[in-house]
């Protein structure tokens, strides 16, 4: 399993919490994700069905579908991980970062699942 955080957020989440809500879904990509009182346009947005499967995700959306929302932490099995960057943009020079957009799409295509944090996500993340 392979934990990808934000590099631009200081979270005081258990990442032990993660793995295990990763590994209880048995999904190829685990999404941290939190509901937000405030515009989730600002966020990448995430939807989700009744079993926490991830059905669709939209970044930072004019009109946003769910108050839920990402906190750019990502669980991923190994090889979903290397399939996510070779099917993506990820280590072109022109586009060097492997960017929340590219989670969240991969989350939503495949085996994606969500854990619900219990931080609290404002202006970016927290």
């Amino acid at each position: 399993m392979v934990l990808v955080p934000s590099a631009d957020a200081v979270y005081t989440l258990d990442y032990r919490d993660v793995v295990d809500a990763h590994f209880e879904a048995d999904a190829d990509v685990t999404m941290v994700t939190s509901k937000v009182d405030e515009d989730a346009g600002r966020f990448g947005v995430v939807t989700v069905a009744v079993d926490r499967r991830v059905t669709g995700f939209a970044y930072k959306p004019d009109d946003p579908q769910s108050d839920l929302v990402t906190t750019e932490v990502f669980a991923y099995l190994p090889a979903a991980l290397l399939d996510a960057l070779s099917s993506s943009t990820a280590g072109v020079p022109s586009s060097p970062a492997f960017p929340v957009e590219t989670h969240g799409q991969w989350a939503s295509n495949s085996r994606g699942a969500v854990a619900p944090c219990p931080c609290v996500v404002r202006g970016r993340t927290s």
